[in-house]
């Protein structure tokens, strides 16, 4: 983290530079001026709505500049609409000594994020946008990120990043490189591409991890991790030996894997266990003595204590 000092002044730089940014945008040809096959988008960026931000002015004179801006947070709002014809004015800021550390873009339609550029950001929710690329948040002293629902395919802008939470659900992800020696506590996974999970191997801040539905078959770098909370529901995972080397492990989701022995898992001190018992062929028995138990089913739904669910167990074998 920068000094206090060092942080003003490059504030005082940023700030410089989008007001400079901002008067290029003013300056440019308006949309009536420049031909588009798209009527909705040319309308989206006409300078009418513009001027809803208190920016160029809805006479369409190329002519006509911003009137200078109090703060940042309104800088960036003119920015975030002159860059995205479909944004919709719903950010929300957090912000400390007139700079923002935490920006929620969820659902706003933006796509162009280039603004955001130099900003140290702590936390920034880019979920549920057509947003593809991260090239801004290079260097971000990012400790939370969402990007849940976007188009984004390519994570490495972020490497480096002081992460502690990251959520990438439904996202086009395959790899997870970037991650690698992040202090995070939390990984959301569902719904990606993701394959390899070796980039999380050492993590020793690890404790939560979310796979649903993502393509996973090899689990052996989560040996060793201290997860609290894993999610392996619908993956192709079938050797459960590794988590016999995390004691730490509380609650496992294991619904319609490939699991059929769960052998591996009887001697954690686990409270919830989720699974298919259709597909079990061994290690039933064992599961039956773990005195840690609370709660257990096939799903997270239909979980019931240990001792109302062999009721039904043994009562579906009859």
């Amino acid at each position: 983290m920068l000094e206090s000092g060092q942080f003003v002044a490059s504030m005082k730089y940023f700030y410089l530079m989008l007001l400079c940014l901002l008067a290029l945008v003013a300056c440019a040809p308006t949309s009536q001026e420049q031909p588009s096959d798209n009527l909705d988008s040319t309308a989206a960026q006409s300078p009418q709505s513009f001027s809803q931000t208190g920016g160029i002015s809805a006479t369409g004179d190329s002519e006509s500049y911003p009137e200078p801006q109090e703060d940042l947070q309104s800088l960036l709002q003119q920015l975030f609409a002159a860059k995205n014809p479909d944004y919709n004015g719903n950010a929300q800021f957090q912000m400390r000594e007139g700079v923002p550390f935490a920006i929620s873009l969820a659902g706003t339609g933006i796509k162009d994020i280039s603004m955001l550029e130099g900003i140290p950001l702590m936390a920034l929710d880019l979920s549920d946008n057509p947003i593809s690329d991260l090239s801004a948040l290079k260097g971000m002293p990012l400790r939370e990120l969402f990007l849940e629902k976007t188009r984004v395919t390519d994570i490495s802008p972020i490497a480096g990043a002081p992460l502690m939470q990251i959520f990438l659900n439904e996202t086009r992800i395959s790899s997870i490189k970037a991650l690698k020696g992040m202090p995070l506590k939390n990984i959301y996974l569902p719904d990606t591409r993701v394959r390899d999970l070796s980039p999380l191997a050492g993590m020793s801040s690890l404790q939560g991890l979310w796979l649903n539905n993502s393509p996973i078959e090899n689990i052996e770098p989560l040996r060793g991790l201290p997860l609290i909370t894993l999610t392996l529901r619908g993956t192709n995972v079938k050797d459960l030996s590794p988590l016999a080397a995390v004691p730490t492990l509380q609650r496992l989701h294991l619904v319609e894997t490939r699991v059929t022995d769960l052998t591996p898992v009887t001697q954690l001190r686990l409270t919830r266990l989720l699974f298919t018992p259709s597909r079990i062929k061994q290690g039933m028995d064992l599961v039956r003595l773990m005195p840690s138990l609370r709660e257990i089913g096939d799903s997270l739904e239909g979980k019931l204590p240990p001792a109302q669910f062999w009721v039904q167990y043994d009562s579906s074998l009859k």
